[in-house]
């Protein structure tokens, strides 16, 4: 699979795990935001927590930084609004997180935390 950066091929490799379903990167999902540029999150997953039957959908943001204080102003105002889009959607019931994974972390923790949490 094509990629764009050493962080987004880490974690195409991180995605073979037995929760995720589905895993796709996204390149055509482009999201407004306020300042009129487009948003194009990385990648989209379906999980499953164990014997549970329905699924929650993951959409993750990668940026190869070492902290989260790093990401530029403009990078950092798209990711709060496709914040803020997934939040909408979630109120609509929809099932669907967003989480921004930076250098260092790894999806399976990021992917427990999600399940752990997620009612």
């Amino acid at each position: 699979m094509p990629v764009d950066s050493d962080i987004e091929r880490t974690t195409v490799d991180e995605s073979q795990l037995d929760s995720v379903t589905v895993f796709a990167k996204l390149p055509r999902i482009n999201i407004p935001t306020p300042l009129g540029k487009k948003y194009n999150p990385d990648f989209g997953y379906a999980v499953h927590r164990q014997g549970d039957a329905k699924a929650l959908y993951l959409v993750v943001e990668t940026k190869g930084y070492k902290t989260r204080n790093r990401i530029a102003d403009e990078e950092g105002f798209k990711i709060d609004s496709a914040k803020k889009f997934f939040q909408a959607l979630q109120k609509e019931g929809v099932p669907v997180r967003f989480e921004t994974k930076i250098d260092g972390e790894n999806l399976s923790a990021l992917i427990s935390k999600i399940l752990k949490t997620h009612s």
